[in-house]
C-alpha cells in the first residue's frame, strides 16, 4: 500500500479561532498530490495541522498531529466527524493509529515551494506534480527533528520514486547538492517572473486567482478567448530545451482538461524571462504556442499572442 502525506489547513474565522475548511492536500510518493477525497480506502496518512498568524498567508505554528488509514464507514454526518477530540470535514473516516509530537510538522508555504506555486495559489481537487526531490528533503528533515521517535517517524518511501536526473543532462553524474542548488535557482527564476507578469497584467486583464496547475489563465472580456500560460525560467541551452519540450506537453495537456470547463478558445502561450532564440520560436510558432518574454519593465510577445485579442495588443510586439 503506498503511503500519502496528508496536509490540513486551518484558517482563523473573525472570532479568532480556528476554523476548519476544506483545504486538503495530499502529498504522495508517486510524484502527485491531490485532496483527501481523491484517496482509495485503506491509504495510509499522516495528517499535518497548520494555525496561521495573519488570515491565511502562510507561516504561524506548525504541527503534525496524527496518522492513520481511511476507511469506507462514513459518520453520521458525512461532512463533519471527531476522531481523537480533532474535528475533521471530510466524507470518510479515518481510524488513528498513534499521535506524532506536535514540533514535527510542515506548513503551508512549504507545501507550495514543492508544488512550485506562488504565494496565493489555491488547491483544487485533482492531481497535482509536485517537485520530487524537494519532497524528499522535506520527508528526509522531518525523519531527523528531535522530537520524533523512532516507531513514529514517517514510514520509509521507495528509494526510486525520488530519483531525479534532467533529461538534458541524463549522462553525467552529478551530486544530489548540485541538484537541490539548480532546482532552487530555477524555482526562484520562476516565481520572480510569475510575480512581474502577474503585476504587468493586473491593471487590464483578468488572471484566473484559483489557477490549478498551470501558471497562469488569462481570461478575456467579451469574445470568449482565453490564454492558458506556462512560465519557464529559460529557453537557453540545454537545459532550455528540456524546459520547452516540458511547456510543449504541459500546455497541450492542460488545455485538454480544460475544454469542459472553460467557454470560448483557449491559445497557448510560453512565458520566458529572455526573448528565446529563433530556433525555439519557430518551433513553439509551428505547433500554435505563443512566445511572451520579459522585456524591460514590459512584456513581449510573438504575433500568436497579439492577435488572440485586443487587449493582448499592450504586450510588445517582437
Amino acid at each position: 500500500m503506498s503511503i500519502e502525506y496528508v496536509i490540513e489547513l486551518y484558517w482563523p474565522n473573525k472570532e479568532g479561532r480556528r476554523e476548519c475548511r476544506d483545504e486538503y492536500a495530499l502529498w504522495s510518493h508517486d510524484g502527485r498530490v491531490g485532496k483527501v477525497m481523491s484517496l482509495p480506502s485503506g491509504s495510509k496518512v499522516l495528517f499535518y495541522e497548520t494555525e496561521h498568524d495573519d488570515e491565511g498567508a502562510g507561516g504561524g505554528a506548525k504541527t503534525v498531529f496524527a496518522s492513520g488509514t481511511l476507511t469506507d464507514h462514513p459518520p453520521a454526518n458525512p461532512r463533519w466527524f471527531t476522531a481523537k477530540g480533532k474535528v475533521w470535514r471530510e466524507s470518510r473516516m479515518v481510524r488513528l493509529e498513534h499521535w506524532v509530537p506536535p514540533e514535527n510538522g510542515i506548513g503551508l508555504d512549504e507545501m507550495r515551494e514543492i508544488m512550485g506555486k506562488s504565494s496565493n495559489w489555491k488547491m483544487r481537487t485533482g492531481l497535482y506534480p509536485i517537485r520530487q526531490q524537494d519532497f524528499e528533503r522535506i520527508v528526509t528533515e522531518l525523519r531527523k527533528r528531535p522530537g520524533l521517535k523512532s516507531q513514529e517517524a514517517p514510514p520509509s518511501l521507495p528509494q526510486a520514486a525520488f530519483q531525479f536526473r534532467s533529461i538534458a543532462q541524463k549522462e553525467e553524474e552529478e551530486s544530489v547538492r548540485d541538484q537541490t542548488d539548480e532546482q532552487v535557482r530555477i524555482r526562484k527564476v520562476h516565481n520572480e517572473l510569475m510575480n512581474e507578469f502577474s503585476e504587468f497584467c493586473r491593471a487590464d486583464l483578468k488572471i484566473d486567482p484559483e489557477e490549478d496547475v498551470f501558471d497562469a489563465l488569462l481570461l478575456m472580456p467579451g469574445l470568449e478567448e482565453n490564454l492558458l500560460i506556462e512560465a519557464k525560467s529559460t529557453a537557453a541551452g540545454t537545459q532550455g530545451r528540456h524546459q520547452v519540450r516540458q511547456a510543449i506537453g504541459q500546455l497541450f495537456d492542460y488545455r485538454f482538461s480544460l475544454r469542459q470547463k472553460i467557454k470560448g478558445t483557449i491559445h497557448l502561450a510560453a512565458l520566458f524571462p529572455e526573448r528565446p532564440e529563433d530556433d525555439i520560436l519557430e518551433l513553439l510558432e509551428s505547433i500554435g504556442i505563443g512566445v511572451i518574454w520579459r522585456y524591460g519593465k514590459t512584456f513581449a510577445a510573438t504575433s500568436l499572442v497579439r492577435d488572440a485579442h485586443p487587449r493582448l495588443r499592450r504586450f510588445e510586439k517582437n
